[in-house]
């Protein structure tokens, strides 16, 4: 027997456009408007806004932010019927020329915020988007926390991650309950057990992920002489 059914497009919903300071780039918003009129996506991911290009460092803002960067950001999306998916971990930049070849800014191993100055931010930054754009502008926007992949194994890490996704959470839904606040962009080469872990330990938590969000490359990971390498997937 023959059965025909349509699928339910659940892809090409969303766009990664990289780090947010590339979104302030010109040529980066024109490709990205040519992208919505050619592909007619409807989120726009982009990561790391709180960075010096972008004009916030929390550890010497002394709570005082300037968001300007961030405004110019997000007015330019919601111009274009685009809406904000927002990673809001600290990221490194990297650069990959090809399978073998990947250059990182700084360092892979990022830190996280501290909890208290994190909040400090987190508050400042969705009482500021509610007082600009108004709350039910932001029904629709979803938020994400990433961690850092070097850390898998690193219980203590864990336990500071889950921290501070419960703070932005809490934080986010005080402003606007319908966002979407998930995490954390796991890479589905890392360890299988490793990943199991983090999500058993992260179901047991009171604040749980809206969506969960992975990454995938099409090739292999592998480990030579202590340096990551990749190789073509076959499949």
């Amino acid at each position: 027997v023959y059965k025909r059914q349509e699928q339910m497009k659940n892809w090409g919903r969303t766009l990664n456009v990289g780090m947010a300071s590339d979104l302030l780039k010109s040529e980066i918003q024109e490709h990205v408007m040519l992208l919505k009129e050619s592909l007619d996506f409807e989120y726009a991911r982009f990561c790391n806004p709180f960075t010096r290009e972008m004009l916030l460092d929390p550890e010497k803002s002394e709570g005082h932010y300037n968001f300007s960067r961030i405004d110019t950001i997000l007015d330019f999306l919601i111009r274009f019927g685009i809406k904000p998916h927002i990673e809001m971990g600290p990221k490194p930049r990297m650069i990959t020329y090809n399978v073998q070849k990947v250059e990182v800014e700084g360092t892979r191993n990022v830190e996280f915020a501290n909890v208290k100055e994190w909040e400090e931010l987190l508050e400042a930054l969705f009482r500021h988007l509610t007082q600009r754009y108004g709350r039910s502008a932001l029904d629709f926007w979803r938020i994400e926390l990433w961690f850092n992949e070097n850390k898998w194994d690193d219980p203590e890490s864990m336990v500071v991650y889950f921290d501070l996704f419960r703070t932005l959470k809490s934080t986010v839904k005080k402003y606007n309950s319908k966002i979407e606040v998930g995490g954390c962009g796991i890479r589905l080469d890392n360890s299988e057990q490793s990943r199991i872990v983090f999500y058993q330990n992260w179901m047991k938590q009171a604040s749980k992920p809206d969506f969960i969000s992975m990454i995938i490359f099409p090739y292999d990971r592998g480990v030579d002489c202590l340096l990551y390498t990749s190789d073509a997937a076959d499949d």
